[in-house]
């Protein structure tokens, strides 16, 4: 009976190891499985997760009808008290235009008709006089956007830059020109957001890329402007942008939020930016801020781009040197271009060129 007890137990001890094996063996498969499961699954994940798309981008443009009488009785009013201002602060040819916003917007429906709306942004009262009705496009009036009404009326764009993030209704992203830029072949969404990072360009050229007035002292309310921006970069965060860059001198991309930040972090270089009512020595570029501090905190990626083309100083140059630059723009037909500082005796040539460029009325003219 010793024999068979003792057999009896070797066998229990037999069934039980082997039950304890069979277990092992199923939860190495068992995990194996699952860990294949959770693999495919991160891979179906991957694979199938959308890139969040930035699905409706606005526009926004800065624009002033040079023509109205009560806005040039202001701004003869007001110039009379301007201090510290700089070269061209208050020159006419910084606010005369020849309809360039009506080109510029038949660029947007021909070359970049996926874009959403439209902001066109005034002094409050003006809307320009060919322009339709449209859903597509609305006016927004300066004392709509500014906090303190005691900095209107202004007559700086860089006064009303601080403000385009108060917008109402306005897209996350939104692409922001001058009047004087312009589309000139198909936008597509791509030319604006990186595809890896889904990260907005910032976009350079070779303008952008070495602006050839750091090598001086500061002139234009630009150039102090961008003095003033490599300054607090340097002071603040040890940045030396002295030969650095600028982004491109063209219709950008921009994120509403990301500025509302930058304008929190600068709150005292924005206020006082923004009661400028001409363009001071003492103001920043509100939106070249936004850029370089993007830049530097990789809010941005940076991207070279051969696609543009920037007619600069019209007023310095003679006709002749300007027909051939303007032949130059038809035959690279850019993305992006921009013609500014045109004056009364390049008047014709330069309208004749836009109606050659965009000969199409679009739906939201008269």
């Amino acid at each position: 009976m010793g024999w068979l007890k003792s057999k009896k137990n070797k066998q229990i001890i037999a069934i039980l190891l082997l039950i304890i094996i069979i277990f092992f063996i199923f939860l190495v498969i068992y995990k194996s499985k699952e860990s294949n499961k959770k693999e495919k699954f991160k891979i179906y994940i991957n694979e199938n997760k959308q890139k969040p798309k930035h699905n409706r981008i606005d526009v926004v443009y800065t624009w002033v009808d040079y023509k109205d009488k009560k806005w040039k009785n202001l701004r003869g009013i007001y110039s009379k008290h301007v201090e510290n201002k700089p070269r061209e602060s208050n020159n006419k040819n910084r606010f005369y235009n020849i309809d360039e916003l009506k080109y510029s917007l038949r660029s947007i429906f021909k070359y970049g008709s996926w874009l959403n709306k439209i902001f066109i942004v005034v002094h409050d009262g003006q809307r320009p006089k060919w322009l339709k009705n449209s859903k597509k496009i609305k006016i927004i009036e300066h004392s709509e956007i500014y906090d303190n009404l005691n900095h209107l009326p202004t007559f700086n764009s860089q006064s009303i830059e601080c403000h385009i993030d108060k917008i109402k209704d306005l897209s996350d992203y939104f692409l922001y020109f001058n009047d004087d830029m312009f589309l000139g072949n198909n936008l597509k969404y791509y030319d604006l957001i990186d595809k890896k990072t889904n990260k907005p360009y910032f976009l350079v050229d070779e303008y952008s890329a070495l602006p050839h007035f750091f090598k001086r002292d500061p002139i234009t309310g630009y150039e102090h402007a961008w003095n003033n921006i490599n300054n607090l970069l340097k002071e603040n965060y040890n940045i030396k942008n002295i030969n650095g860059m600028i982004p491109i001198h063209q219709a950008r991309l921009y994120n509403k939020n990301f500025i509302k930040l930058v304008k929190k972090k600068f709150k005292n270089y924005f206020e006082r930016t923004s009661k400028s009512r001409f363009r001071s020595k003492d103001d920043i570029s509100p939106l070249g801020l936004v850029s370089m501090y993007g830049l530097y905190n990789k809010f941005f990626v940076m991207k070279l781009t051969l696609s543009t083309y920037y007619l600069r100083e019209c007023e310095n140059l003679n006709k002749s040197l300007i027909k051939k630059k303007l032949k130059e723009l038809k035959m690279k037909r850019p993305i992006f271009f921009c013609i500014n500082s045109i004056n009364n005796k390049n008047k014709k040539l330069m309208k004749q060129f836009f109606e050659d460029y965009y000969p199409n009325k679009c739906m939201i003219e008269k």
